[in-house]
C-alpha cells in the first residue's frame, strides 16, 4: 500500500507518544468533536478490563473528541495489530477533514459495567489534556471509574511509559 490514512484517535491513542510507538508516521492534522456520539469504556480487552469506544446517537446533548492524524498506509497493520481482534475499522466523513478511520469495539467484546486499568484511564486524560479538549471533556474522563491492574509488572510498566510520554509529549 502507498500514501496514507486519516485516523481518529479517541482512547489511549490519543496519546501522541503512545501512537507514535504503534505508527512512527503518526502526524497530528487537527481535532475534530462528534455531536451525538458518545464515549464508553465497555470494550473488554485482551486484560479483561475497559477500554474505551465511541457508541453513536446515544444521546443528542452528547459529544466524542477525537485527535485526526495522517498514518502511513505502510504502518496501518502494525496499528490493526496493537488494537486487536476487538475492535474493527469503520470509516466515518467528518467536515473538515473528510474520510477518516477509527476504531469500533466489535459487539462480542463489548460488556457493560466493566473498568478501565488506571493506567489506561490516564492515558486518555493525558492525551485529551494535551490536545486541549474542553475542561468538561476532561472532567468526564477523569471521573470514570477505575481499577488497579492486578498485574504488578504491566502496571509498573505503563506508568513508567506515560511518565515517558509525558516528557516526550512536553518537548513536542
Amino acid at each position: 500500500m502507498t500514501g496514507e490514512y486519516l485516523y481518529l484517535a479517541y482512547g489511549s491513542n490519543l496519546h501522541p507518544g503512545r501512537l507514535r510507538q504503534r505508527s512512527p508516521s503518526a502526524r497530528l492534522l487537527g481535532t475534530a468533536a462528534l455531536g451525538g456520539w458518545s464515549l464508553h469504556w465497555h470494550k473488554r480487552g485482551v486484560d479483561g478490563s475497559g477500554k474505551c469506544n465511541v457508541v453513536a446517537g446515544r444521546g443528542a446533548r452528547s459529544e466524542v473528541h477525537g485527535a485526526v492524524y495522517a498514518i502511513a498506509a505502510a504502518e496501518w497493520a502494525a496499528l490493526d495489530e496493537a488494537e486487536g481482534e476487538g475492535y474493527g475499522v469503520q470509516a466515518l466523513k467528518i467536515p473538515k477533514y473528510g474520510g477518516v478511520f477509527l476504531y469500533m469495539a466489535r459487539p462480542q467484546y463489548v460488556v457493560e459495567g466493566l473498568r478501565p486499568y488506571r493506567w489506561y484511564r490516564d492515558y486518555v486524560v493525558h492525551g485529551a489534556r494535551y490536545h486541549g479538549f474542553p475542561a468538561p471533556y476532561v472532567a468526564q474522563i477523569l471521573a470514570m471509574p477505575w481499577v488497579e491492574d492486578p498485574d504488578p509488572r504491566r502496571s509498573r510498566d505503563h506508568e513508567g511509559a506515560l511518565g515517558d510520554l509525558a516528557r516526550g509529549a512536553a518537548e513536542d
